[in-house]
């Protein structure tokens, strides 16, 4: 479903964009613990959009 492919990409952004404003703004240790932290959260999402991605090349 592209909608939800979408929405993969959009959360994988979001949270990854955190990750480096916590970087430039707070620190690498700061970063760190947030990238960890949101892990669950787009590794998820990561996961599923390979899933995705899979499906729709091969079918």
């Amino acid at each position: 479903m592209m909608g939800d492919a979408i929405d993969d990409i959009a959360d994988i952004t979001r949270d990854l964009r955190e990750v480096v404003w916590r970087s430039v703004n707070l620190g690498v240790d700061d970063a760190h613990w947030c990238y960890r932290l949101h892990y669950f959260h787009w590794g998820r999402h990561m996961r599923e959009l390979a899933l995705y991605l899979h499906a729709r090349q091969f079918g």
